[in-house]
């Protein structure tokens, strides 16, 4: 299957993609500034260290801000080759880890910010053959009557749970099933909900 398959990760959504690897490294640290900011260094350095830059990347002002970030450092990612990266946007406020809110509402909010950030990063030609993989089912049901209602994104679901599967049965998602041939990238909204979501996201990968 030709795929680009690129696959983007995003949990509770700071861009911070893999460090990249080819002429010139892009990466994006946060550090803590001498005032009660945060300030973001952005370094470009070769791939023989040879040479160094240094400019300071302001902490964003608001989400809409941050959402540019992110989706400049993913397109430097992607540029530079790279295939699998982590996209985590707090939720609770810009200065918010994840844990600060309640685990419902932090999830709510994360659906709602992959929304603003695919609109943001996929072009419209490319919608349909972006694939959002959410961690189950239920979710996917959600997302489309809530923040992807009316989007041309494909919706998809990692597990299947049922009532069953206290039991033991499971009803089994096959990935190949789920991945089409269109399908140019991926990305997959809080992958770490439960470990079976995350082993799904590594034969997603492979």
């Amino acid at each position: 299957m030709a795929l680009s398959n690129s696959t983007v990760a995003s949990s509770a959504p700071l861009a911070i993609p893999s460090l990249p690897n080819s002429k010139n490294i892009e990466r994006i640290d946060s550090l803590l500034g001498t005032s009660r900011a945060p300030k973001f260094i952005a370094r470009s350095i070769s791939r023989n260290g040879s040479s160094f830059l240094q400019s300071d990347l302001p902490f964003p002002r608001d989400y809409d801000e941050l959402l540019q970030q992110a989706k400049k450092a993913t397109e430097l990612a992607l540029v530079d080759g790279k295939k699998l990266m982590e996209i985590e946007f707090p939720t609770s406020g810009l200065e918010s880890v994840p844990g600060d809110g309640e685990g419902g509402i932090e999830m709510t909010a994360s659906m709602q910010l992959i929304r603003e950030f695919c609109d943001c990063f996929v072009s419209p030609e490319k919608a349909t053959r972006t694939r959002i993989f959410f961690p189950e089912a239920n979710e996917v049901k959600f997302a489309r009557k809530s923040a992807f209602e009316g989007s041309s994104l494909k919706l998809d679901y990692l597990t299947k749970p049922s009532f069953f599967e206290d039991f033991g049965f499971v009803e089994k998602v096959k990935m190949t099933d789920r991945v089409k041939p269109e399908d140019e990238l991926f990305l997959v909204a809080y992958p770490y909900f439960n470990v079976n979501g995350s082993l799904k996201l590594i034969i997603l990968r492979t």
